[in-house]
């Protein structure tokens, strides 16, 4: 069961807005991710509002896939049920969100993501003057478990473009993984290790991969014989793979 947490939404990492004289609602959601699986297809999603106003929420459903670059892609699916899609909360009222599936066979993981959003106040409710009101977006992540589970993974390119090393973290398995960081280490011929850095990464779901770019110098570039990849997930999950480079 996913412990209950409370989520603030001006730190959501999604749909960031730059607010300069803006009054921003605020409401908890919990849990802020959501499991299913073939022996349990519902649970339910508690949403709180901890503002001084009336709010309305709207609730959506998209699949949740990612192209080949590993940027996600999202659209409005019937997979996942939810009920009421469209809640009124008073100031400190909180209510609960219906989730079911629909499916109950997968062999591969589904990635689904629950679009909380809020909807514009009527217009008798907007007051004139220099405050600008933002309209908050939150995502949840829902993930349906497959019968058995394969974590796996691979560094399938590494290369030298435009002097930055260009490498692709692909999922392998059956499961989604989070590559929490992605860290490199460049030797030359002679064994001497010459760069070193590190980046932080994001899901890759089952079947995708994604780029990682690393700034180099181009006289490095040209040293360069092997890199070390390693790549560390939640879970203990790792991948590493040494790559020998062609210059």
């Amino acid at each position: 069961m996913v412990k209950k947490r409370t989520l603030f939404i001006f730190l959501i990492l999604i749909n960031f807005v730059i607010c300069f004289d803006v009054k921003c609602a605020v409401f908890d959601i919990y849990p802020v991710k959501i499991f299913l699986d073939s022996k349990n297809l519902t649970d339910k999603l508690t949403i709180k509002n901890v503002d001084t106003k009336d709010l309305s929420i709207q609730i959506r459903v998209y699949s949740w896939e990612q192209d080949d670059n590993g940027n996600d892609i999202y659209e409005e699916t019937n997979d996942i049920v939810i009920f009421p899609k469209i809640v009124q909360l008073k100031p400190s009222e909180e209510k609960v969100i219906r989730i079911g599936c629909q499916k109950s066979t997968f062999e591969k993981e589904g990635t689904y993501r629950i679009m909380v959003e809020e909807l514009p106040p009527i217009k008798s409710d907007i007051k004139h003057g220099a405050t600008v009101s933002i309209l908050l977006r939150v995502s949840i992540p829902v993930f349906l478990s497959p019968y058995y589970k394969k974590r796996s993974g691979n560094v399938e390119i590494a290369e030298i473009i435009d002097n930055k090393l260009v490498i692709a973290v692909s999922n392998t398995g059956n499961t989604h993984f989070i590559a929490n960081e992605v860290k490199i280490r460049g030797l030359n011929k002679s064994g001497e290790e010459i760069i070193s850095s590190r980046e932080n990464g994001w899901y890759i779901l089952p079947g995708k991969r994604k780029h990682f770019s690393f700034g180099i110098d181009h006289i490095k570039a040209r040293e360069l014989s092997k890199v070390q990849v390693v790549v560390r997930s939640d879970e203990d999950f790792k991948i590493e793979r040494w790559i020998h480079l062609e210059n």
